[in-house]
């Protein structure tokens, strides 16, 4: 029997968890050896997250692979030569960010195409045909490599979804809880970073009229030595009031199902926000950050806009009605096929593996 060595390369827990639930497609293949290298993190375990062997940088090139397997642009620097394995991007969530330049994070020039002008990758997955081809507008050079897949994370809360009262019920919410979900990615432009104080002090005096929930992405539990607030050791002081802090280790899915209202900034999770046709209220957002071509964008154009968080009450009072037919429009575009992604992951991966599906 012929076997095929994958090494996952991992840069966080985060990208750990995206890594994982695309290894587990292939869990019932014994064709396939998996291996993975990563940087420890020291509350993590990252090898019980990955499920596989983990290989010392230092010794990956001593084995023979066929495939390196990234959710994140890990190997920036790296340029592949003819000896190279090829590698395959599984991305991490919908393309909506921008650094500026109008091109979606997940596909700057500068981290995809080598010195010569050429794809690094051999494939990149994609959730949308329509943004495969924004992208390929784009870049050209990705013409043939990238590829619509769909999303195991849409996929997954579609499913989850129908849990909601179950989730409502373990989260300590009844039927006539308004529960609001805050969500903050990272860096100064994030929600926390514009408006987290006087935001957690407003909901805070809010919190005996609705059900608050906030969550922010990984990155702002660290301490750079900045001097900057560290947000994920701030938010843990909102447990003394009944607000529910989801950490980075818990699943997403639950939470958003259980809520009624997400304030989110340009995070990739407003798209699954919006998949669950969720109303959104966005802090205002600047145009360079947001992919003009991305659902985001959709979702922002919709959305009512919170210029200073002492609006949040009026704005949450805004009819349940308002935009819906706009959400339910834009829903239908963020996971055009779903239920798809097992299946169609699985045909790149053995089409780059050279083996019979």
């Amino acid at each position: 029997m012929v076997t095929k060595q994958i090494l996952l390369r991992c840069n966080s827990r985060l990208m750990a968890t995206h890594l994982r639930k695309f290894k587990d497609n292939f869990d019932d293949d014994d064709r396939i050896k998996w291996y993975a290298t990563y940087n420890p993190e020291p509350t993590t375990d990252m090898e019980s997250i990955l499920g596989v062997h983990k290989i010392e940088p230092n010794c990956i090139f001593a084995a023979d692979w066929d495939l390196f397997v990234s959710a994140d642009h890990v190997l920036s620097s790296w340029q592949p030569d003819k000896g190279s394995p090829p590698l395959l991007m599984t991305g991490h969530g919908g393309q909506g960010k921008t650094f500026g330049g109008g091109q979606p994070y997940g596909f700057r020039r500068s981290s995809i195409l080598d010195i010569t002008g050429k794809s690094k990758y051999a494939c990149i997955f994609e959730t949308r045909e329509s943004d495969r081809l924004a992208v390929i507008k784009l870049v050209p050079e990705l013409k043939n490599i990238v590829k619509t897949v769909g999303s195991w994370q849409y996929d997954e809360i579609q499913e989850k979804a129908k849990n909601r009262a179950g989730y409502r019920k373990g989260f300590g919410f009844n039927g006539k809880d308004r529960v609001i979900f805050v969500i903050s990615s990272w860096g100064k432009d994030c929600l926390l970073n514009q408006m987290g104080g006087p935001l957690i002090e407003e909901c805070i005096d809010l919190s005996g009229k609705y059900k608050f929930i906030f969550s922010v992405h990984p990155n702002e539990y660290k301490d750079c030595g900045d001097g900057q607030r560290v947000w994920g050791n701030e938010l843990q002081k909102l447990r003394k009031y009944g607000i529910l802090v989801r950490e980075p280790e818990e699943d997403i899915a639950p939470y958003l199902v259980a809520s009624d209202v997400v304030i989110c900034d340009h995070s990739s999770v407003s798209q699954q926000a919006g998949l669950l046709e969720k109303r959104m209220i966005f802090p205002p957002i600047k145009p360079c950050l947001i992919w003009s071509e991305s659902v985001t964008r959709k979702l922002i154009d919709i959305s009512p806009t919170m210029n200073r968080p002492e609006d949040l009450d009026e704005l949450l009072r805004f009819p349940p009605q308002r935009g819906a037919v706009d959400r339910h429009e834009i829903a239908k575009q963020i996971n055009p096929t779903p239920g798809e992604y097992a299946t169609r992951a699985r045909k790149e991966v053995y089409r780059l593996l050279k083996l019979k599906g």
